[in-house]
């Protein structure tokens, strides 16, 4: 986890956010849980824990925003296995085009294929995306 976390960090200073996609809702912490809220403070926990009894529909789309070393940052959470997948993309990428005046350049984060983030590449051309590799 050291390696993932150094690595979001160097990275997280080159961009205005990040998309995290996953296979598994976000109540279940999928990876890589810990390091992402870190970079925000533990904002993620404190909205599992009190959004402990919301139905798994609500939790399949999130937008955090916060500072990460002194910036404007946000973490938005999508899970991949949602029914309406285009539809959490697009409110998202709407959200995003107006938080994002300046700096379009988002990391992504989808750690068992690239199929989200070739979507993104060749439907929002106005960001510039960058798919975190693990090791």
């Amino acid at each position: 986890m050291k390696d993932t976390f150094q690595k979001l960090q160097d990275q997280t200073l080159t961009v205005s956010g990040i998309i995290w996609f996953t296979k598994t809702p976000l109540a279940e912490k999928p990876l890589p849980f810990l390091p992402l809220d870190y970079l925000v403070d533990g904002i993620i926990t404190k909205f599992v824990h009190r959004r402990a009894n919301a139905s798994e529909a609500e939790l399949e789309s999130n937008l955090f925003f916060s500072k990460a070393f002194g910036k404007n940052f946000f973490i938005a959470h999508i899970f991949s296995g949602a029914e309406q997948l285009n539809k959490h993309i697009s409110s998202t990428m709407d959200l995003l085009d107006k938080y994002t005046k300046d700096k379009k350049k988002i990391l992504v984060i989808e750690q068992f294929s690239d199929d989200c983030y070739q979507s993104l590449r060749s439907k929002y051309s106005s960001f510039e995306f960058n798919k975190f590799q693990f090791d």
